[in-house]
């Protein structure tokens, strides 16, 4: 996990692909603290003391391990599309898009995290949505948002243009339904 990527022009830690630590200056969270205070007031507004737990774009799971790692209580699934394995230890890995979450997903989860993986849908509204859906009553999220990656394809500009005609770009229309 320390490795480094050296490239003519730069150099940066592997951890930007799909191996954040929960705990750290680019992780979800700056402290364990943080974390075990946001799940302490999870439990005591649902009144449930074993919680379930989705990453969407978990990448290879660290995250989730780490979360396990400071509470064994939590039942962890993580969402991702990479290539490689999973190698780290989560009760549940599911290989799908978040634009695509399966029905019994629905009410599910206790708390819903994201760091970075909404740049890369096609279509965030969507994957948004799911997140609404899928989150338990008093459920929380804590998601990262960008849409500086959002792809600009034939079918994606059809379709934002069908939600939002009189917009230049998918960036733009993405501000707009957001805002909605």
């Amino acid at each position: 996990l320390r490795i480094q990527i050296n490239e003519s022009h730069a150099s940066y830690p592997a951890t930007h692909y799909g191996n954040r630590n929960l705990l750290a200056v680019d992780g979800y969270f700056r402290s364990a603290d943080e974390f075990r205070n946001l799940l302490e007031k999870i439990r005591q507004q649902s009144a449930v003391n074993s919680l379930a737990v989705l990453d969407i774009g978990c990448g290879m799971g660290l995250a989730l391990q780490d979360m396990k790692e400071i509470d064994p209580n939590l039942e962890t699934h993580g969402i991702t599309m990479e290539q490689e394995p999973a190698m780290f230890h989560a009760d549940h890995f599911h290989y799908i898009a978040a634009e695509r979450m399966p029905l019994k997903f629905k009410g599910k989860f206790h708390l819903i995290v994201s760091n970075i993986s909404f740049r890369y849908f096609l279509f965030p509204h969507i994957a948004l949505l799911n997140v609404i859906k899928a989150l338990t009553n008093r459920g929380y999220a804590d998601i990262n948002f960008s849409y500086d990656r959002i792809p600009e394809t034939p079918e994606s500009r059809e379709y934002f243009l069908k939600q939002v005609p009189s917009t230049r770009s998918n960036y733009e229309a993405m501000k707009v339904l957001i805002r909605k």
